[in-house]
């Protein structure tokens, strides 16, 4: 009955044994598997914050591209287009101011320089003045009324926000 035991005790070291070298081998594959997975997150972590670079430079290219654009059209706008305000003589000292923005000229202020020589004539400090619509001011005439006056326009276009023309009248 002794060599049963001896030979059982012989079997159980060696199950121990090679479950030992079983758990080792497996420990270290779990240990490169970690060491490779952090290689993998280092990397991708590293490609990351590249693409993230690269998107953040191709936001400014596009965005400079974009001003760029815009100015060209603007330029090619101003060219071409004819000024947002006209101006004539109805009378010997009545002027119509017509409103050729393209677009409803909202909050007007109409300013004579020099002060004092331009009377609108519809009293208000401020009106709103539609698309190819007119308003009429009086300028001229009078004994102390310079020979030439620069008419201010200032107005909110809904389109390009505050804008301000400046119309002589000679």
């Amino acid at each position: 009955m002794e060599i049963a035991v001896l030979i059982t005790n012989i079997g159980l070291f060696a199950a121990t044994v090679i479950a030992a070298i079983i758990a080792w081998r497996s420990v270290s594959d779990a240990r490169e598997a970690r060491d490779e997975a952090k290689r993998h997150e280092a990397a991708a972590l590293a490609a990351a914050i590249n693409a993230a670079d690269a998107a953040v430079r191709s936001a400014d290219e596009h965005k400079r591209a974009a001003d760029a654009l815009e100015r060209q059209a603007d330029i090619a706008e101003s060219a071409t287009a004819k000024p947002p305000w006209h101006m004539e003589r109805v009378a010997k000292t009545r002027w119509k101011l017509t409103n050729q923005s393209g677009a409803n000229a909202d909050f007007v202020d109409i300013k004579g320089e020099p002060d004092g020589h331009l009377q609108v004539e519809d009293e208000q400090p401020w009106r709103d003045i539609a698309k190819g619509a007119s308003v009429f001011f009086q300028f001229g005439g009078g004994m102390t009324d310079p020979g030439s006056i620069n008419v201010r326009i200032n107005w909110r276009d809904p389109i390009k926000g505050g804008r301000e023309a400046v119309v002589t009248i000679p």
